[in-house]
């Protein structure tokens, strides 16, 4: 080597020791110590949800609506169910029937159902019978957890829903279900 090149090389040297060395100590001045946390653990929210519509307490299913003389343009007496939230996470309520089996001379899309959440100041909201098929999302927002909301439901039918001398629909289940 060059006798100038040997300064260099040697204060290239230092300067990666030096460098070396301040890494090491910063690297151990500022680890800490471990710490854990112990027993950690974690589940689902539960989704459960009960009818009452009789005079009995809630449960799984209870008895529906049966609208009946129904006329034109007129509503049905009101029909009241509560639903009660026993989970411990809000629930949003929806409701399907599953396909519908219209009688002879009978348009479901022509009768409307109008669901009143009670307990909801009233919300409202009105479906054809036919949509309750495909499902519908209850008005009134979502019931909180341990609470009950209070429904009605009614049916007006227009003049286009029977052609003849009546119909109706063949018995079917409405299912309501909530989801968070």
């Amino acid at each position: 080597m060059k006798q100038h090149t040997i300064p260099i090389v040697r204060a290239v040297g230092v300067v990666a020791v030096t460098a070396a060395v301040v890494t090491g100590v910063t690297i151990a001045a500022f680890q800490s110590n471990g710490v854990t946390l112990t027993n950690a653990q974690l589940a689902s929210g539960t989704a459960a949800l009960q009818i009452k519509s009789s005079g009995t307490g809630f449960g799984a299913s209870d008895l529906g609506f049966v609208f009946t003389k129904l006329t034109p343009g007129n509503a049905s007496t009101p029909f009241s169910f509560s639903l009660f939230n026993s989970g411990d996470v809000d629930l949003t309520i929806s409701a399907s029937s599953g396909p519908l089996t219209a009688l002879s001379g009978f348009d479901p899309t022509q009768v409307t159902l109008h669901f009143v959440n009670v307990t909801a100041a009233g919300a409202s909201g009105d479906f054809p019978l036919s949509q309750l098929a495909t499902g519908i999302v209850l008005p009134g927002g979502a019931i909180a957890s341990l609470a009950t909301d209070q429904y009605t439901v009614s049916a007006t039918m227009a003049s286009a829903a029977v052609s003849g001398s009546g119909g109706g629909v063949s018995p079917f289940t409405i299912t309501f279900t909530g989801t968070n």
